[in-house]
């Protein structure tokens, strides 16, 4: 645990990551699931279609997208993350972990968008801030327009959703890697249902970075999983809240009740659009060290060991555990 005289010392210089770093998704990551539906409420998969020319990306950045941005220090890398609803989940993990590692961050996360969403943003964000180091993480959701095969009319699904997804990365690449900015491509866990695109995505992604100059891959979804499959709890952490009792003791869910994010209570609290974890996420937090460490590896930086001693101490002091802080260890 660490120091309680040092800590809020250390929240003041990190207080705008706080909401984020109990930030979790109302959509669920995957083409199952509806942009505008309710938390967890899964609805049918949209109808397969025949791959076709990919749309052009939308005009704006989506209105909506989360983002939390860090003054830049002068020395210190930038780092920025893009990503869906797991990205968002795990953003302010994600900015602690890096912040205390000397990076500057910024994240703009959408729960239900895909990463044609984010290429105007991408583009824009590499002229005005030129992050050192992007993370693009993106599940394989098809439920935007630019998800629409404007051929058929369909959302994207199957080998065209790959496809689509391809096309995009590439242009994402583009137009990072062409600026100098190191870009970390990242896998996402597979969820409950086994119906996911994460599988074909994450193999889509390592087969890209392999190919492409100025690019890593990290399959950071690898850890939430028992052996690479899908686990709805794992061993606690040392040094994390351990939740299991009983024939689950000593392990914590990792994976929210739908099986596709990772608060483990539901439904969250939300509060002026922030949607707060009740309980510890060790989902969440396993996800953005995966990407943290990615993002940290190829910037030259390293997370501390006491970044989790840190998290949990936040969390439990900062209002997220309803039942105070001694019982939320």
């Amino acid at each position: 645990m660490v120091d309680p005289e040092a800590v809020p010392r250390w929240l003041r210089r990190v207080k705008w990551a706080l909401p984020a770093a109990l930030a979790v998704a109302v959509v669920a990551p995957v083409a199952s699931c509806s942009a505008r539906g309710e938390p967890g409420v899964h609805v049918s998969s949209p109808r397969p279609v025949t791959t076709s020319a990919a749309p052009a990306p939308p005009a704006a950045p989506p209105p909506s997208t989360t983002t939390s941005t860090v003054p830049a220090h002068a020395g210190r890398p930038r780092v920025e993350l893009f990503g869906d609803s797991l990205s968002l989940e795990a953003a302010g993990f994600f900015t602690e972990q890096l912040t205390l590692a000397g990076a500057d961050v910024r994240t703009s996360t959408l729960g239900g968008t895909a990463i044609c969403d984010f290429l105007p943003a991408i583009a824009n964000d590499e002229e005005a801030w030129h992050p050192a180091v992007a993370v693009l993480q993106f599940s394989g959701n098809s439920l935007t327009p630019c998800m629409v095969d404007h051929a058929t009319g369909a959302h994207y699904t199957g080998e065209a959703l790959i496809d689509r997804y391809r096309i995009a990365t590439a242009q994402a690449v583009a137009i990072l890697t062409t600026a100098g900015t190191r870009v970390v491509l990242a896998g996402s866990p597979p969820d409950r249902s086994g119906t996911s695109a994460a599988h074909l995505l994450t193999d889509m992604y390592r087969e890209l970075a392999a190919s492409s100059p100025g690019v890593d891959f990290v399959d950071a979804g690898d850890a939430l999983t028992d052996d690479g499959a899908y686990a709805d709890r794992l061993p606690c952490l040392p040094g994390e809240p351990c939740s299991g009792t009983g024939a689950e003791a000593g392990t914590n869910a990792v994976r929210a009740p739908d099986g596709a994010h990772f608060c483990p209570s539901a439904p969250p609290t939300v509060h002026d659009g922030v949607a707060a974890c009740a309980a510890w996420s060790s989902g969440a937090w396993r996800y953005a060290y995966a990407l943290a460490g990615a993002a940290a590896t190829v910037g030259g930086l390293t997370v501390p060991p006491s970044a989790l001693a840190d998290a949990v101490w936040i969390w439990a002091h900062s209002g997220a555990c309803e039942s105070g802080p001694t019982r939320c260890h």
